[in-house]
């Protein structure tokens, strides 16, 4: 009875094993073939056509295998868009005419930037490919904080009734503008408040960064 239960067990085993290494094979050598047929019909497509007619093939015969916008499943964010027009959010971004500062600027208002009611850049100096607002302060660390004063003097008399709230960031902040909406929807806007996290580094150092 031992006997035939051991050797039960090791067919069970060699069973599975079996399976799993046939399912794996078929699976690579599927994909193997499929590769070589898209492989061999776009030299086919190619074969009398040089250059950029060559080119523009190849590109539609890999275009053809990617998903379209259709393929994907997208939840449903008609409470997002709700809280667009109830909650109105003005973002305003610091940066400077540094070049590559201007890069992080110009990827932040090709991404979440998009998702503001308004967003404004603020610099030392106008950029209207941006665009960027210039003021009158000098491009340094040191005047960081004139530079906020300035953007908000500003805002306060060119945007005031533009939004119901406003936010400072910087051209490295990434900011999910749907959540930010969720937690102030629950917050009066009439009332003067402030939401931020005061950073305690224990001794102030007048001179340092921070």
């Amino acid at each position: 009875m031992a006997l035939l239960l051991i050797r039960t067990t090791r067919t069970l085993k060699t069973f599975f094993v079996g399976f799993i290494i046939g399912f794996l094979g078929d699976f690579f050598v599927q994909n193997f073939w499929q590769d070589i047929m898209v492989t061999s019909s776009m030299q086919k497509s190619t074969r009398n056509l040089t250059g950029r007619d060559s080119q523009n093939v190849i590109n539609t015969k890999l275009n053809d295998n990617v998903p379209t916008r259709s393929d994907f499943i997208y939840e449903d964010n008609s409470l997002a868009q709700k809280l667009k027009s109830h909650v109105r959010v003005l973002i305003w971004v610091m940066t400077s005419p540094d070049n590559i500062v201007k890069l992080k600027a110009k990827a932040v208002r090709d991404t979440w930037g998009k998702r503001c009611n308004k967003l404004l850049f603020f610099s030392s100096k106008d950029d209207p490919q941006l665009p960027a607002i210039g003021l009158n302060v000098t491009e340094s660390y040191e005047n960081l904080t004139d530079k906020t004063r300035q953007a908000f003097h500003y805002i306060y008399r060119h945007h005031y009734n533009d939004a119901d709230w406003f936010m400072k960031a910087d051209d490295d902040t990434y900011v999910i503008v749907e959540n930010l909406r969720y937690f102030l929807f629950s917050q009066n806007s009439s009332e003067p408040v402030y939401f931020g996290h005061r950073l305690n580094i224990g001794e102030f150092n007048r001179y340092g960064k921070y």
